[in-house]
């Protein structure tokens, strides 16, 4: 079979299957079996494949046509730029998350942030440890031959000391931020712990809280398409009445675990921006609240000065 007419049989397929956008699945699960870019499958219709790619090609699309999401079936996914393993005990990192990145990047290079180095900087629910290594990353604080193990020793107020903490209260989870962050080289920079919330905080601080909680209202979770509701983990989904109830209970610890003048991101729905608004009032009266819009208009992120 050669590389157009695998392509058109899997388009048909999933077609009929209905998945969204067949064309995208189609050339990206074929991209991924042939270690080439996309554009390679434009250019080269005629390339046979071997046996065992085809074979391996048919088996990933009746996948696809059940809704397996095309990362959890090629099992990485690119965030940032930057390639990320993910399974089904983790959710897929999303281009709108990306918002909450450039906003935090964005203000440290603004010098907005009234905070001294080294920053304390937290991720709630990491999942596959998509954020933290970013932002790890994105500040510069480590390279590949750094072999500096984690410590708490403030003494040093270079950037390169910046200290980076993640948790998560699924095991699973963890391991998949774990393997990331041995994938950057970075293990030995972040302090994983389990644990709801801040619950593996006790007495600890921080400049930055991010997080991206489930935010989905119990009662939508049935509108969610097939590939997020019969595959991503339910737990990193649904946010109970309303959508905001673990918020709640985040918001309501977090005046426990923030500096003064640190900041709290948190990923929202497109509609619980005044709503989030209010709750961060309540928890943190001072504060200067900001709601942030997705490229498409939509609530996305809110940011929570604490003063």
């Amino acid at each position: 079979m050669k590389i157009k007419e695998a392509q058109t049989w899997a388009i048909k397929k999933l077609r009929e299957s209905q998945i969204e956008q067949p064309e995208i699945s189609a050339s990206l699960l074929l991209a991924e079996i042939l270690s080439v870019a996309k554009s390679y499958l434009m250019l080269n219709p005629d390339q046979l494949l071997t046996d065992n790619q085809e074979k391996k090609y048919r088996s990933w699309v009746l996948r696809r046509m059940k809704h397996e999401p095309v990362w959890y079936i090629t099992k990485h996914v690119e965030f940032c730029d930057q390639d990320f393993v993910v399974n089904k005990n983790v959710l897929i990192p999303r281009p709108e998350t990306e918002i909450l990145i450039e906003l935090i990047l964005n203000q440290v290079k603004n010098k907005k942030l009234k905070i001294k180095s080294p920053m304390q900087i937290l991720d709630v629910g990491t999942g596959s440890g998509a954020i933290i290594l970013t932002l790890a990353k994105q500040f510069g604080d480590y390279s590949s031959n750094d072999s500096e193990k984690f410590s708490t020793n403030n003494s040093s107020h270079s950037s390169s000391n910046n200290k980076y903490y993640a948790s998560d209260i699924s095991d699973k989870a963890l391991q998949i931020a774990k393997k990331n962050a041995d994938n950057f080289n970075y293990r030995t920079k972040i302090l994983f712990k389990k644990g709801n919330l801040f619950e593996p905080w006790e007495n600890k601080k921080f400049d930055y809280v991010i997080a991206n909680l489930p935010y989905v209202p119990s009662d939508k979770m049935s509108e969610l398409s097939l590939d997020i509701l019969n595959f991503e983990p339910k737990i990193a989904l649904d946010g109970g009445k309303n959508g905001l109830e673990i918020y709640q209970t985040f918001l309501s610890q977090a005046t426990d675990h923030l500096n003064k003048n640190g900041r709290i991101y948190c990923e929202i729905g497109d509609k619980q921006g005044p709503n989030m608004t209010k709750m961060a009032k309540q928890f943190f009266p001072k504060s200067q609240v900001e709601v942030i819009k997705d490229y498409g208009g939509f609530d996305r992120v809110i940011s929570i000065q604490n003063s």
